[in-house]
C-alpha cells in the first residue's frame, strides 16, 4: 500500500509538472494591421490550451471606434463574448470558454479609424483570468503568467490615414506581384497557411475568407488591370 501511495504521488507530481510546462511554454499574441479605414486585430495562442479566459485589449478611443469581435476557431462547443468593457470606450473585453483544447487564431477584432485621426495607435493586452490544460481530458489550472504581447499601427498624418500595408501585398515586400497572387491561391486551397496580417491583405473583397477570386484580383492588380 505504501509503495502504491508513493507511486500515485509521483504520478500526480509528474502531471502537475507537465501542466506547468505546458502553461509556461505557451503565449498569447496580438497582431494588428491596417486596410484603409479599417484596423483588424487578431488574438492568437501558441502552444497553449485555453479552457476559459477573460482578456482585455486597450486602445485609443479618440482615434478608433470598435465594431465587432468574432471567433476564428470554428469549434461548436465554445463560447466567445466580445464587447466593449461596460463604462469604457477604449477597452474591449473578451470572454472565452471552450470544451475542447484550442491553439492558433482565436479572436478577430474590427475597428474603424475616425475621421482625421493620425499618429500611432497602440493595442495593450491584459489577462484578467486564464485557465489552461495540457490535454483535452486533463485537469485545468489558473495561470496568469502567460506572456501576452501587443502591437501597434500607424494612422499616417496630414489629416488623412495612410495604410501601413497595401491590400494584395501578401508577402509584405512592399509591392503587389504575381508571387502574392500565387500565395493567395495556395492559401485558398489550403496548401499554404498565412499569418494574420497576410491573411487580411489576401482577402481583397473583405468577406472573411481567401478564395481563388481574391488571387485573381491580386494577379490582375499586379499587372495594372485592376485597382484593389
Amino acid at each position: 500500500m505504501k509503495k502504491l501511495l508513493c507511486c500515485l504521488t509521483a504520478i500526480a507530481a509528474l502531471c502537475a509538472a507537465l501542466l506547468r510546462v505546458g502553461a509556461a511554454g505557451g503565449s498569447l499574441t496580438l497582431s494588428a494591421g491596417r486596410n484603409g479605414k479599417n484596423v483588424i486585430v487578431t488574438v492568437s495562442a501558441k502552444n497553449l490550451y485555453i479552457t476559459s479566459a477573460q482578456l482585455l485589449v486597450r486602445f485609443n478611443g479618440e482615434k478608433l471606434s470598435f465594431n465587432e469581435g468574432v471567433s476564428l476557431t470554428g469549434q461548436q462547443d465554445e463560447e466567445a463574448d466580445v464587447r466593449l468593457l461596460p463604462g469604457s470606450d477604449n477597452t474591449v473585453q473578451i470572454n472565452y470558454a471552450s470544451m475542447q483544447t484550442v491553439s492558433g487564431e482565436l479572436i478577430r477584432l474590427s475597428f474603424t479609424v475616425k475621421d482625421n485621426a493620425e499618429g500611432t495607435v497602440v493595442f495593450v493586452p491584459e489577462i484578467r483570468t486564464l485557465y489552461v490544460s495540457q490535454t483535452a481530458s486533463g485537469a485545468f489550472t489558473q495561470n496568469t503568467s502567460v506572456p501576452f504581447s501587443g502591437d501597434s499601427v500607424s494612422l499616417g498624418g496630414s489629416g488623412r490615414p495612410e495604410a501601413v500595408y497595401s491590400l494584395g501585398d501578401v508577402d509584405l515586400d512592399g509591392a503587389v506581384s504575381p508571387a502574392d497572387a500565387r500565395l493567395a491561391l495556395r492559401a485558398s486551397v489550403r496548401l499554404e497557411t498565412l499569418a494574420p496580417i497576410p491573411m487580411i491583405l489576401a482577402d481583397t473583397d473583405g468577406d472573411g475568407a481567401v478564395t481563388p477570386a481574391d488571387a485573381r484580383r491580386i494577379l490582375r492588380a499586379s499587372v495594372n488591370l485592376e485597382t484593389l
